[in-house]
């Protein structure tokens, strides 16, 4: 899995899912994976978010993951995310700015992988390894260049498309525009890209 959206399921549920997983998924919000390419590919439902936005499951039913309490420590906020056995998967961090000009920034920790780093997309990224990545947007993202802030922050009132990085490698991007979420490294952990999905970036 490579790419994949989170937002309501039933409208974008494919012809071929049937009728008890479409009644299972109802009007949830959840994950949606990428399947097929071009104008045929199509977003099929993987996991739905649980009632309090702090658990994801299964179209069974089945537990994924789930995400303990917010807690703050030192003014940065720790997200645990746990597996269905209770076994910590990995720590999203949300790490407030230096200045007031600027936006937050994020962090995952993932047991023996280096620190994902997530900020601004355009501030950090070379724009012809970026268009390699994420050709299909290549053309808004410089729009949206144009239109951030000193940090390359899009504002307070527009979604940012993030770049995350590991020992210098982008790894995954996300995208607050309701664009697919991509996973560039095989090693990343879905369910904290899920999770991340489902917190959001605010």
């Amino acid at each position: 899995m490579t790419a994949f959206t989170y937002g309501p399921l039933a409208s974008s549920s494919p012809s071929s899912t049937t009728a008890a997983a479409k009644s299972t998924l109802g009007s949830r919000v959840g994950i949606r994976i990428l399947r097929g390419g071009g104008s045929g590919g199509f977003f099929t439902p993987c996991a739905f978010a649980g009632d309090d936005r702090r658990s994801l499951h299964l179209p069974d039913g089945s537990l994924l993951c789930t995400v303990d309490a917010a807690e703050t420590i030192d003014g940065v906020r720790h997200d645990r995310v746990r597996a269905a056995d209770g076994e910590l998967v990995g720590t999203i961090r949300r790490i407030p700015p230096a200045s007031r000009l600027l936006k937050h920034t994020w962090r995952i920790d993932q047991a023996g992988r280096p620190e994902i780093v997530g900020r601004n997309l355009f501030a950090t990224t070379d724009p012809r390894r970026l268009a390699a990545h994420t050709a299909d947007t290549a053309i808004s993202l410089t729009f949206d260049t144009l239109l951030s802030g000193n940090d390359g922050s899009l504002g307070p009132v527009r979604p940012r498309v993030l770049g995350w990085k590991a020992a210098g490698e982008l790894v995954m991007t996300t995208d607050g525009r309701h664009q697919p979420v991509r996973v560039l490294a095989p090693w990343v952990d879905r369910r904290l890209a899920f999770v991340f999905a489902m917190l959001g970036d605010a």
